[in-house]
């Protein structure tokens, strides 16, 4: 789907694109009971900490390191053919099988009167990259009852208008009457994943900062000069320059192999027993904490005759074990 490449406000600068991220189910050692964990106990300042886990604390899980094992091989496995990948396209526009090729400047709101050198800048940039640029202006009014933001209404214009992932739409939005001594005007960009090997965040953010930049400059650039001169400064002088693209893959390529390492590591490292959980034991998930009379440490009943914190004789107990196997102290 398509994302936000950023953009920018009169009263609130450039801002970069946006991204989103994933949550997990629980599994290995946690503090809360979850299903087909089990509950362990160890001592830390002479007081008992419970963790739950479906795996013995105090060896290597198995099971994680059989998942780390397979992980390290499929990503060795991957690496070669990412690499060979990135390189293969260095350097490369995208396809350009998709239909509404080409570029598209819509001046709802009229603003645009001098847009032949932005044209010329989006025709360039299209038959550089085979992404097809549209800049769209509207205004305030158009939006601003209906959406929280001129990005939610970026993106339902996208995809109400393209349904392919090859477009980079960008939405200049101002008042029908401005005021003079203040034009609240936004911009705001939207491009499909098809893009992201050329529109890199680094490349979209110099734009946004350049448009921005021009756009307060009311004296010497136009709307249109604006976001032509930040095409043509921060786009279509480095994308897909052979050089640039070269750089480009390289660190790519480093970042990858850097955390393909890191990830490597820290499989490796959750497999590992934790050294604070190397006395941790087995107990009921309910249990009776005690007071040793000697040193004042809290230890759980039923488990030890002599204090698990300074090995004094600790006083007996009676205790019953019910069907689950927990002890219930009775005196």
């Amino acid at each position: 789907m398509p994302h936000s490449s950023g953009g920018g406000s009169h009263g609130g600068g450039s801002h970069g694109g946006s991204h989103g991220g994933s949550g997990g189910s629980p599994s290995g050692i946690s503090n809360k009971y979850y299903p087909g964990s089990k509950r362990y106990v160890y001592y830390t300042n002479h007081k008992p900490e419970y963790i739950y886990s479906n795996s013995d604390p105090t060896k290597v899980n198995i099971n994680t390191l059989i998942g780390a094992i397979l992980t390290i091989a499929m990503m060795v496995l991957i690496a070669p053919f990412m690499i060979i990948a990135t390189l293969g396209t260095m350097g490369k526009p995208i396809s350009d099988s998709y239909s509404d090729k080409g570029v598209a400047i819509i001046d709802n709101a009229g603003v645009l009167t001098d847009s032949a050198e932005l044209e010329e800048e989006l025709n360039v940039f299209y038959e550089k990259t085979h992404i097809s640029p549209t800049l769209v202006t509207v205004n305030n009014e158009d939006w601003q009852s209906h959406y929280t933001s001129l990005e939610n209404y970026a993106y339902e214009w996208y995809v109400t208008h393209y349904d392919d992932e090859s477009h980079w739409v960008i939405i200049y939005s101002q008042p029908v009457n401005p005021l003079p001594s203040f034009n609240e005007w936004y911009f705001e960009g939207m491009q499909g994943d098809d893009t992201d090997r050329i529109l890199t965040s680094t490349i979209t953010g110099k734009f946004n900062d350049e448009v921005y930049t021009h756009l307060l400059d009311t004296k010497d650039y136009s709307i249109a000069d604006s976001f032509g001169a930040a095409l043509h400064n921060q786009v279509n002088e480095k994308v897909l320059n052979p050089f640039a693209s070269f750089m480009q893959s390289v660190f790519v390529i480093i970042s990858f192999l850097l955390f393909e390492g890191i990830f490597i590591a820290f499989l490796i490292y959750m497999t590992l027993p934790k050294k604070k959980y190397k006395n941790a034991m087995e107990c009921p998930l309910e249990v009776t904490e005690e007071t040793c009379d000697y040193c004042g440490g809290i230890y759980i009943v039923g488990f030890y005759t002599t204090c698990p914190h300074c090995g004094g004789v600790i006083k007996p107990h009676k205790y019953i074990i019910d069907e689950n196997g927990n002890k219930k102290v009775i005196q």
